[in-house]
């Protein structure tokens, strides 16, 4: 039996740490104060927690506590919208554009760009597709030349209310203009712009 110095109690050796005159509960609580967090951050900003940090990660028990919080945290929504949030941005960067530009470079990026070139000439050739290029003025002409979703005045695309991915058809009554932008952010979700403005 010890008696921990800070609470006075006496207690088996078992709720002692080793080399500590502090029981576990104590320590626990100590862990979680303003005091020891500042303690900790001052720390491992000095060269020898630097060090200690340093040997640490290359020790196997802090790769598999690591290894074990990642899958955790990566599961959390959290981490779900950063992700999301970190994408979005990414993909207006300059770094973005000129990788994936390099990317279609390259025999991997074309063999990718052919297969999906590929997989969505299938899906036209298997499904009713009618859509002239009068009709498409009309939808055009309609929207007053403007995008569906956002509204602005901009380069159109044929974008399918029923994504063909999903049994859509290549016709009239299927097809809405969206800019090269709303139509990428919408993917193949199902929106009726001409349904939502009607309500």
């Amino acid at each position: 039996m010890i008696k921990c110095s800070k609470c006075k109690e006496v207690k088996p050796v078992t709720e002692f740490y080793t080399n500590s005159y502090w029981c576990k509960a104590c320590q626990k609580v100590y862990q979680k104060t303003d005091k020891r967090k500042a303690y900790k951050k001052a720390y491992f900003k000095t060269a020898k927690g630097k060090a200690y940090m340093a040997a640490r990660r290359k020790t196997q028990e802090y790769k598999d506590y690591h290894k074990s919080y990642q899958k955790k945290y990566r599961q959390t929504q959290e981490y779900k919208d950063y992700q999301k949030s970190y994408q979005k941005k990414y993909r207006q960067t300059q770094e973005y554009k000129t990788n994936m530009k390099a990317y279609y470079q390259t025999d991997k990026g074309k063999a990718n760009a052919a297969r999906g070139a590929h997989k969505r000439r299938a899906l036209i050739k298997s499904i009713p597709c009618d859509l002239t290029a009068e009709q498409w003025e009309e939808i055009k002409a309609s929207q007053d030349y403007r995008c569906a979703m956002c509204g602005k005045v901009k380069k159109l695309h044929r974008d399918h209310i029923f994504p063909l991915s999903k049994g859509g058809a290549f016709t009239k009554d299927n097809i809405q203009g969206l800019c090269k932008s709303c139509n990428s952010k919408k993917s193949n979700k199902i929106i009726n712009m001409a349904e939502l403005i009607m309500v």
